[in-house]
């Protein structure tokens, strides 16, 4: 259950079904607490008055219990005539304008029949698509990326992990399933994601509906008999809401504008985490630089491939790279350039000839540079340090390799047209040579061009 809303706004509690069912267990009639009966056979229900109801039964319920919240409770906003097939309605409405959605996910989480040819991968993935229509709905702006939940690692130190541990286990001694909520094998892993959603949101909560509220009174008393620093209480749940920010920066990357500017606004974000909590710093950089590649390859997964011949000879090894390009398959550019065009049939055989004389010099140079040309040797994101030195070296190896494979070339020219060390042919020769040095006709279009007649006339 990643079903966790946007920790970065003071409502989020709200959607957080973690903090809802801790607020359930802790708070709620007893009448109305799980159920952990000798009669129901070790059976346990967490909605125990929703068990065995008749078709229709629980919409009706959902129902009612709207309208004593709306006529009875007072709680503000909600419609005079809103009932549960309105709130499935308006989730539909939710994930189905979710760009990132896919349908089947929306399918799968209305509950909904699925006729089409495809139901055999539909059934196969259901957990998938459930927990992704589930994201949408708690309002992740791409709801396919992956959700970190809450965690109580933000806190722990060598110094109070079993005091928390305990405070975890009395927090929960009095629910009528406590034993699977202490069990590792069973819900220990569930009951810490709660008590870390209530303690992140402990302030919002507190400030929202007061002191003395019920799930306010249960935290802090608890807290207070396990021996724990009541001043820690606020504190650590602000460390486990950075740690979450830090864990879901890209994800929680929402709002208007474009995914670049939606990133931005996601580092900006962190930046802010960073100066105000120096002792994550290591953490947030390493975020920060994850984000910043996103940025870097949105922008070159939007560049124009049909301009690849105005582009330096270190830009079109690195994109080739990154997108899985090898320019020693016949496939080399597929997609990229428009198919049936002589002018992009050039550009493609004067982007191989440009590429493997790169790799020529680069080989000759040492056997080890063969990590510099083939997708495969590229370090994964998980390794953002490791990834982001590789495409330096790229850059700052593709550079020197094109000087010295431009040289020979000269040199070659020199040899077999048997120019002289002086006179004006001489001259004129040195004069585009140097002009070469100064990265006059660099790119790829005019290097391929010189490259194609370099060996048999003069250059242009």
């Amino acid at each position: 259950m990643t079903l966790h809303p946007s920790a970065d706004v003071e409502d989020g509690w709200v959607l957080d079904s973690f903090h809802s069912l801790g607020c359930y267990l802790l708070c709620a009639p007893s009448k109305h607490k799980a159920s952990a009966s000798a009669e129901e056979a070790g059976i346990n229900f967490m909605f125990p008055s929703y068990v065995n109801m008749a078709d229709g039964g629980c919409a009706a319920k959902v129902t009612r219990t709207i309208e004593k919240c709306r006529d009875g409770g007072k709680v503000e906003g909600i419609p005079d005539d809103l009932t549960s097939h309105g709130l499935r309605v308006s989730a539909a409405d939710e994930m189905m304008f979710n760009v990132y959605l896919p349908f089947f996910a929306a399918i799968a989480r209305g509950g909904w029949d699925c006729k089409a040819d495809t139901m055999l991968f539909f059934y196969l993935t259901l957990k998938l698509h459930m927990a992704t229509a589930g994201k949408a709905l708690a309002g992740w702006a791409d709801p396919t990326k992956p959700v970190v939940a809450p965690t109580l690692e933000a806190i722990y130190d060598d110094s109070n992990r079993d005091v928390i541990e305990n405070f975890c286990h009395e927090l929960f001694q009095d629910s009528p399933i406590s034993a699977l909520l202490s069990d590792p094998k069973k819900l220990k892993g569930f009951r810490s994601r709660m008590v870390a959603s209530l303690l992140m949101y402990y302030t919002n909560v507190k400030k929202t509906l007061g002191s003395d509220c019920d799930i306010i009174k249960t935290v802090r008393f608890k807290w207070i008999d396990c021996g724990l620093d009541q001043r820690d209480l606020e504190k650590y749940g602000d460390k486990i809401k950075e740690r979450f920010l830090i864990d879901n920066a890209t994800s929680l990357a929402a709002g208007s504008g474009t995914r670049e500017e939606q990133l931005e606004k996601a580092v900006a974000g962190l930046q802010k985490i960073a100066v105000k909590n120096a002792a994550g710093m290591s953490r947030l950089e390493n975020k920060v630089d994850s984000m910043s590649e996103d940025m870097s390859e949105l922008m070159e997964a939007a560049e124009d491939w049909n301009h690849l011949g105005t582009w330096d000879c270190a830009k079109l090894l690195k994109l080739c790279l990154k997108h899985k390009e090898d320019f020693d398959h016949e496939h080399f550019l597929r997609g990229k350039l428009e198919k049936n065009n002589s002018g992009n049939r050039t550009k493609k055989s004067r982007a191989v000839a440009v590429l493997k004389e790169l790799k020529r010099v680069a080989m000759e140079a040492s056997a080890g540079n063969q990590i510099y040309f083939h997708y495969r040797y590229v370090p994964t994101r998980d390794n953002i340090e490791e990834r982001n030195n590789y495409f330096d070296n790229v850059g700052e190896l593709a550079k020197k390799w094109t000087t010295t494979a431009k040289n020979e070339w000269y040199n070659d020219y020199k040899s077999k047209n048997n120019i002289p060390d002086s006179g004006k042919e001489y001259t004129k020769y040195i004069k585009k040579k140097s002009n070469q040095k100064m990265n006059v006709g660099m790119n790829v279009g005019a290097l391929g061009s010189f490259l194609e007649g370099v060996k048999t006339k003069k250059p242009t």
